[in-house]
């Protein structure tokens, strides 16, 4: 285990794979304060032990995951989950819709 608590990488995955899934794991634990801004490369380098091509290939696979956005200039953010948005969009139709009574529909 290495200082900051992490495991050594299994030797059969491709660095960039690992640092994803841990990346996610972190993401999915709320372990990211509440601006939802990622550490910077530098640092997520420092804490896996790899270089800048390993770590922004695991940023790919996060936003292709539909995890993460990048907002050029400002850094990695976590993306709004799409229950999130499902659900503030049911809230909004729901708060559009006559609860009962003439004009009322079922779902």
């Amino acid at each position: 285990m290495t200082a900051d608590g992490e495991e050594p990488f299994p030797p059969d995955r491709f660095p960039y794979e690992e640092i994803a899934d841990r990346l996610e794991k972190r993401i999915r634990n709320g372990e990211f304060d509440e601006t939802g801004k990622l550490p910077p490369e530098s640092e997520l380098c420092a804490r896996y032990g790899h270089g800048v091509g390993a770590v922004a290939h695991a940023r790919r696979i996060l936003m292709r995951r539909g995890l993460v956005v990048v907002k050029i200039g400002k850094g990695v953010f976590l993306a709004r989950r799409p229950a999130d948005r499902l659900s503030q969009e049911v809230r909004l139709i729901s708060a559009e819709r006559p609860s009962s009574g003439a004009g009322a529909h079922t779902i």
